[in-house]
């Protein structure tokens, strides 16, 4: 690929992660808020389910997708900038390279490090659930 067709697919690219990555985010954050495991209801009494529920999700609150995106952001764009200057540096320009790498890296890091942070927060309501003698299916 020549350096003026990897700057213009770059360009391209740049524009639509970040709008995806932002919904992303987004969406995962208003996700876990409204997390309600599936548990066996026979028996529970429902009044105070919801408080248990309302005290889990407090602790789940505690792990942050947005900075497990932030941290993933960063990671993938570093691995992203490093592969992308090798790459780069073949096609004849490491620059664009690094910033094209840095760029997919980022959003990649960014979607995974939130969803990462997301699973971590379900699997603490199930577990803090269980704990309180539900049985979360």
């Amino acid at each position: 690929m020549a350096t003026q067709d990897l700057a213009r697919f770059a360009s391209g690219v740049y524009k639509v992660p970040l709008k995806s990555v932002a919904l992303a985010v987004a969406l995962a954050l208003a996700a876990c808020a409204s997390y309600e495991p599936i548990i066996d209801i026979d028996g529970v009494d429902m009044s105070i389910y919801r408080s248990d529920l309302g005290a889990c999700q407090q602790y789940a609150d505690r792990i942050s997708p947005a900075g497990g995106a932030l941290a993933g952001g960063a990671i993938g764009a570093g691995v992203g900038a490093v592969f992308g200057g090798i790459v780069g540096a073949f096609l004849g320009d490491a620059s664009e390279g690094i910033a094209f790498g840095a760029a997919i890296g980022g959003a990649q890091g960014v979607v995974e490090g939130g969803a990462g942070a997301l699973e971590r927060q379900i699997s603490v309501i199930d577990n803090c659930m269980r704990q309180r003698g539900y049985k979360v299916l």
